[in-house]
């Protein structure tokens, strides 16, 4: 079995600071919650560290990095002799981890693709988990100044940047999937609401 080490630094080396500081974050979150929803704790902390590593490749796309991610994370395990079961399962979570499905910046994305959201939804507990984990880090603080970031880079105006980290932090917040992750999204959702309504003047 691969040691969690080894993914750690395997992910260190091909994310960019961005992409592993969000991903850091993911498994934090994602560990607490599966300790609270009784999950398998080594699944999801693997599949945790391996969700977004399709984005190591510069030249993929937002609406492909989970498909990437999932070829990377095969190899990658099969080469350390994983049991295939347990590849299985951490790929089907990095398959089901896109989100939210109805944020209008992803939709706008698969719109200029020509398709729709048609991605396969987390539907076990260790892949509600991870997206859960996922969502909670996209709908809090870290994850807003994350989007701002990116927006502005790539040619969007402050303002516009600022109203669709808004809609994905509202989209990502209201389709948390377990219990333990509505619970606590609402703190991390809590502090973003609060940083909008200020920016708004409320």
């Amino acid at each position: 079995m691969i040691d969690i080490k080894q993914i750690k630094e395997f992910v260190k080396e091909n994310l960019d600071e961005l992409n592993y500081m969000h991903t850091k974050k993911v498994v934090k979150i994602a560990l607490a919650l599966a300790e609270k929803e009784g999950a398998n704790k080594e699944i999801v902390e693997i599949a945790a560290w391996l969700h977004d590593i399709g984005k190591s490749d510069k030249d993929n796309t937002l609406i492909g990095h989970h498909s990437l991610g999932v070829k990377i994370a095969e190899d990658l395990l099969k080469k350390k002799g994983t049991n295939p079961e347990l590849i299985k399962e951490i790929c089907h979570i990095i398959e089901t981890h896109m989100g939210p499905p109805t944020g209008k910046f992803l939709l706008s994305e698969l719109k200029k693709a020509g398709r729709r959201f048609d991605f396969p939804r987390p539907d076990t507990k260790e892949s509600k988990i991870v997206y859960d984990a996922d969502m909670i880090d996209l709908c809090s603080p870290l994850g807003i100044a994350k989007i701002i970031h990116l927006r502005t880079k790539y040619g969007k105006d402050f303002l516009d940047s600022i109203e669709s980290a808004k809609d994905t932090a509202f989209a990502a917040y209201n389709d948390l999937q377990t219990k333990s992750g509505k619970e606590l999204g609402e703190r991390y959702f809590k502090v973003s609401k609060e940083f909008f309504e200020i920016i708004e003047g409320k």
